[in-house]
Protein backbone atom coordinates (compact mmCIF):
# COMPACT_ATOMS: atom_id res chain seq x y z
CA UNK A 1 0.00 0.00 0.00
CA UNK A 2 1.03 3.59 -0.64
CA UNK A 3 1.24 6.60 1.65
CA UNK A 4 -1.44 9.17 0.73
CA UNK A 5 0.98 11.96 1.66
CA UNK A 6 4.03 11.13 -0.46
CA UNK A 7 3.22 7.87 -2.28
CA UNK A 8 5.89 5.92 -0.40
CA UNK A 9 5.56 2.26 0.61
CA UNK A 10 3.94 1.49 3.96
CA UNK A 11 5.42 -0.97 6.42
CA UNK A 12 2.95 -2.37 8.96
CA UNK A 13 4.14 -3.43 12.39
CA UNK A 14 2.25 -3.94 15.64
CA UNK A 15 -1.02 -2.77 14.15
CA UNK A 16 0.37 0.47 12.69
CA UNK A 17 1.63 1.45 9.25
CA UNK A 18 4.70 3.67 8.80
CA UNK A 19 5.70 5.31 5.52
CA UNK A 20 9.31 4.54 4.58
CA UNK A 21 9.75 8.07 3.14
CA UNK A 22 7.89 10.65 5.22
CA UNK A 23 7.31 8.50 8.35
CA UNK A 24 3.56 9.22 8.40
CA UNK A 25 1.68 6.68 10.48
CA UNK A 26 -1.57 4.89 9.64
CA UNK A 27 -3.95 2.51 11.38
CA UNK A 28 -4.05 -1.03 10.03
CA UNK A 29 -7.48 -0.51 8.45
CA UNK A 30 -6.08 2.22 6.14
CA UNK A 31 -6.85 1.44 2.49
CA UNK A 32 -8.96 -1.64 3.13
CA UNK A 33 -12.23 0.30 3.32
CA UNK A 34 -12.15 0.49 -0.51
CA UNK A 35 -11.92 -3.29 -0.94
CA UNK A 36 -14.53 -4.55 -3.43
CA UNK A 37 -13.33 -8.09 -4.10
CA UNK A 38 -11.67 -10.43 -1.62
CA UNK A 39 -9.87 -13.47 -3.07
CA UNK A 40 -10.10 -16.65 -0.99
CA UNK A 41 -7.49 -19.24 -2.00
CA UNK A 42 -4.89 -21.69 -0.71
CA UNK A 43 -1.35 -20.32 -0.93
CA UNK A 44 0.76 -23.43 -0.20
CA UNK A 45 0.29 -27.19 -0.35
CA UNK A 46 1.22 -29.71 2.35
CA UNK A 47 4.87 -29.55 1.22
CA UNK A 48 5.08 -25.76 1.36
CA UNK A 49 4.98 -25.35 -2.42
CA UNK A 50 2.98 -22.61 -4.09
CA UNK A 51 -0.35 -23.94 -5.37
CA UNK A 52 -2.00 -23.63 -8.75
CA UNK A 53 -4.77 -21.86 -6.84
CA UNK A 54 -2.33 -19.09 -5.93
CA UNK A 55 -1.23 -18.68 -9.55
CA UNK A 56 -4.88 -18.43 -10.66
CA UNK A 57 -5.53 -15.89 -7.89
CA UNK A 58 -2.52 -13.85 -9.03
CA UNK A 59 -3.74 -13.77 -12.63
CA UNK A 60 -7.25 -12.71 -11.63
CA UNK A 61 -5.91 -10.11 -9.20
CA UNK A 62 -3.90 -8.49 -12.01
CA UNK A 63 -6.92 -8.52 -14.35
CA UNK A 64 -9.28 -7.05 -11.76
CA UNK A 65 -6.85 -4.34 -10.68
CA UNK A 66 -6.31 -3.39 -14.34
CA UNK A 67 -10.05 -2.62 -14.45
CA UNK A 68 -9.71 -0.49 -11.30
CA UNK A 69 -11.60 -3.02 -9.20
CA UNK A 70 -10.17 -2.79 -5.69
CA UNK A 71 -9.10 -6.34 -4.93
CA UNK A 72 -7.48 -7.95 -1.89
CA UNK A 73 -5.08 -10.80 -2.67
CA UNK A 74 -2.96 -11.60 0.35
CA UNK A 75 0.24 -12.46 -1.54
CA UNK A 76 0.32 -9.04 -3.28
CA UNK A 77 -1.83 -6.80 -1.07
CA UNK A 78 0.05 -7.34 2.21
CA UNK A 79 3.29 -9.20 1.35
CA UNK A 80 5.19 -7.94 4.41
CA UNK A 81 2.60 -8.74 7.09
CA UNK A 82 2.71 -11.77 9.39
CA UNK A 83 0.98 -13.03 12.51
CA UNK A 84 -1.69 -10.87 14.15
CA UNK A 85 -1.13 -7.98 11.73
CA UNK A 86 -1.77 -10.25 8.73
CA UNK A 87 -4.89 -11.66 10.36
CA UNK A 88 -6.17 -8.17 11.15
CA UNK A 89 -5.53 -6.96 7.59
CA UNK A 90 -7.45 -9.94 6.18
CA UNK A 91 -10.34 -9.25 8.51
CA UNK A 92 -10.52 -5.58 7.50
CA UNK A 93 -10.43 -6.46 3.80
CA UNK A 94 -13.07 -9.18 3.97
CA UNK A 95 -15.29 -7.02 6.18
CA UNK A 96 -15.42 -4.25 3.57
CA UNK A 97 -15.48 -6.49 0.46
CA UNK A 98 -18.73 -6.88 -1.45
CA UNK A 99 -17.67 -9.96 -3.41
CA UNK A 100 -15.80 -13.13 -2.40
CA UNK A 101 -13.95 -15.07 -5.09
CA UNK A 102 -13.48 -18.66 -3.90
CA UNK A 103 -10.63 -20.05 -6.01
CA UNK A 104 -9.64 -23.71 -5.99
CA UNK A 105 -7.91 -26.37 -8.06
CA UNK A 106 -8.92 -29.33 -5.89
CA UNK A 107 -11.92 -30.50 -3.89
CA UNK A 108 -9.78 -30.59 -0.73
CA UNK A 109 -8.80 -26.96 -1.11
CA UNK A 110 -12.44 -25.96 -1.55
CA UNK A 111 -13.37 -27.84 1.63
CA UNK A 112 -10.65 -25.99 3.52
CA UNK A 113 -11.88 -22.63 2.19
CA UNK A 114 -15.44 -23.49 3.21
CA UNK A 115 -14.34 -24.07 6.81
CA UNK A 116 -12.49 -20.76 6.80
CA UNK A 117 -14.94 -18.43 5.04
CA UNK A 118 -18.49 -19.85 5.17
CA UNK A 119 -19.43 -17.51 8.04
CA UNK A 120 -19.13 -14.54 5.65
CA UNK A 121 -21.28 -15.99 2.85
CA UNK A 122 -24.60 -14.60 4.02
CA UNK A 123 -23.35 -11.01 3.76
CA UNK A 124 -21.39 -11.25 0.50
CA UNK A 125 -21.83 -12.24 -3.12
CA UNK A 126 -19.91 -15.50 -3.54
CA UNK A 127 -18.36 -16.53 -6.87
CA UNK A 128 -16.56 -19.92 -6.97
CA UNK A 129 -13.83 -20.24 -9.62
CA UNK A 130 -12.52 -23.77 -10.17
CA UNK A 131 -10.17 -25.77 -12.37
CA UNK A 132 -9.06 -29.42 -12.64
CA UNK A 133 -12.22 -30.69 -10.91
CA UNK A 134 -15.82 -31.41 -11.91
CA UNK A 135 -18.62 -29.06 -10.80
CA UNK A 136 -20.21 -31.84 -8.74
CA UNK A 137 -17.05 -32.05 -6.66
CA UNK A 138 -17.64 -28.56 -5.27
CA UNK A 139 -18.86 -28.39 -1.64
CA UNK A 140 -22.67 -28.54 -1.19
CA UNK A 141 -22.63 -24.99 0.23
CA UNK A 142 -21.77 -23.72 -3.27
CA UNK A 143 -24.58 -25.53 -5.11
CA UNK A 144 -26.83 -22.48 -4.86
CA UNK A 145 -24.41 -20.16 -6.66
CA UNK A 146 -23.13 -20.14 -10.24
CA UNK A 147 -19.57 -21.49 -10.36
CA UNK A 148 -17.11 -20.54 -13.11
CA UNK A 149 -14.83 -23.03 -14.85
CA UNK A 150 -11.52 -21.19 -15.23
CA UNK A 151 -10.56 -23.32 -18.25
CA UNK A 152 -13.58 -22.21 -20.28
CA UNK A 153 -12.82 -19.89 -23.19
CA UNK A 154 -13.70 -16.33 -22.21
CA UNK A 155 -13.98 -17.19 -18.50
CA UNK A 156 -11.89 -14.22 -17.37
CA UNK A 157 -13.91 -11.73 -19.43
CA UNK A 158 -17.19 -13.21 -18.18
CA UNK A 159 -15.99 -12.99 -14.59
CA UNK A 160 -14.81 -9.38 -14.88
CA UNK A 161 -18.02 -8.28 -16.61
CA UNK A 162 -20.10 -10.06 -13.98
CA UNK A 163 -18.21 -8.30 -11.20
CA UNK A 164 -18.58 -4.92 -12.89
CA UNK A 165 -22.34 -5.50 -13.09
CA UNK A 166 -22.50 -6.43 -9.41
CA UNK A 167 -20.64 -3.21 -8.61
CA UNK A 168 -23.07 -1.14 -10.69
CA UNK A 169 -20.53 -0.35 -13.41
CA UNK A 170 -22.42 -1.62 -16.47
CA UNK A 171 -21.47 1.49 -18.47
CA UNK A 172 -17.85 0.33 -18.51
CA UNK A 173 -18.91 -2.97 -20.09
CA UNK A 174 -20.84 -1.14 -22.83
CA UNK A 175 -17.89 1.18 -23.48
CA UNK A 176 -15.54 -1.80 -23.73
CA UNK A 177 -17.89 -3.57 -26.14
CA UNK A 178 -18.17 -0.39 -28.22
CA UNK A 179 -14.38 -0.07 -28.24
CA UNK A 180 -14.01 -3.68 -29.38
CA UNK A 181 -16.58 -3.24 -32.18
CA UNK A 182 -14.85 -0.04 -33.31
CA UNK A 183 -11.51 -1.83 -33.27
CA UNK A 184 -12.89 -4.67 -35.40
CA UNK A 185 -14.31 -2.20 -37.91
CA UNK A 186 -10.94 -0.44 -38.17
CA UNK A 187 -9.20 -3.78 -38.79
CA UNK A 188 -11.70 -4.65 -41.52
CA UNK A 189 -11.19 -1.25 -43.19
CA UNK A 190 -7.40 -1.65 -43.05
CA UNK A 191 -7.61 -5.16 -44.53
CA UNK A 192 -9.93 -4.00 -47.36
CA UNK A 193 -7.77 -0.97 -48.18
CA UNK A 194 -4.63 -3.12 -48.13
CA UNK A 195 -6.29 -5.62 -50.47
CA UNK A 196 -7.37 -2.87 -52.86
CA UNK A 197 -3.88 -1.37 -52.77
CA UNK A 198 -2.34 -4.71 -53.68
CA UNK A 199 -4.83 -5.15 -56.53
CA UNK A 200 -4.00 -1.63 -57.74
CA UNK A 201 -0.28 -2.35 -57.72
CA UNK A 202 -0.81 -5.60 -59.61
CA UNK A 203 -3.02 -3.88 -62.21
CA UNK A 204 -0.46 -1.11 -62.72
CA UNK A 205 2.32 -3.67 -63.07
CA UNK A 206 0.31 -5.63 -65.65
CA UNK A 207 -0.46 -2.45 -67.62
CA UNK A 208 3.21 -1.45 -67.65
CA UNK A 209 4.24 -4.89 -68.87
CA UNK A 210 1.54 -4.78 -71.57
CA UNK A 211 2.69 -1.33 -72.64
CA UNK A 212 6.32 -2.43 -72.90
CA UNK A 213 5.29 -5.44 -74.99
CA UNK A 214 3.43 -3.15 -77.44
CA UNK A 215 6.50 -0.89 -77.76
CA UNK A 216 8.70 -3.85 -78.53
Amino acid sequence: MKCKNCGGELIFQNGMGICENCKNTYHLDYGFEKTEVYICYTESDAHGRRTKDSIMADELYQKLESKKIHTFYERKSVPSLTGDDLQAANYQAIYHAKILLIIGASADHFEHLMQKYTEYFSEKTVIPVYTDIRPEELPPELNRVQALNYNTIGAEADLINGILRLLGREKEIKLEELHQRTGKRKKIVVIVLSFLLIIGIVVVAILLLFRESLVD
